[in-house]
């Protein structure tokens, strides 16, 4: 998912994420976080957010939010993983996680979704067609 990082990358204020204490302002993807021991356990670990939606970005607001420090980085030429293998898995997954992201409040899911077609998916019709 190429475009997933490089979407958190451009629309998330991903140096805020230190600088500010802010757990609105914190994100965590699922296929690679990493913690200090004594912090995941003191957040209650996975037991947490079981059960939950974006587990990950909710386990990186805990963190914020219990005060702690921490960063978000692209480690795409560390790890990899493949979360779909066709267009109706990523729908599915993505319009899973879409709405819960902006904490099913309806108004900025669909700004983000605006936001994301004018971006990504706008400029190349309009290339197309010129």
């Amino acid at each position: 998912m190429p475009l997933l990082n490089f979407t958190i990358l451009t629309l998330l204020p991903i140096a805020l994420i230190r600088r500010r204490p802010e757990a609105s302002l914190a994100t965590g993807n699922g296929q690679l976080l990493c913690f200090q021991r004594a912090v995941y356990e003191s957040m209650g670990g996975h037991d947490a957010v079981k059960g939950r939606i974006l587990e990950d970005v909710l386990l990186a607001r805990k963190v914020k939010a219990a005060g702690y420090h921490m960063i978000f980085v692209d480690a795409l030429n560390v790890v990899r993983c493949r979360m779909y293998r066709s267009f109706g898995e990523v729908w599915n997954g993505f319009s899973k996680n879409l709405y819960a992201f902006y904490n099913y409040a309806l108004p900025f899911a669909l700004l983000g979704l605006l936001l994301n077609l004018a971006l990504f998916v706008a400029p190349h019709y309009w290339l197309y067609w010129q």
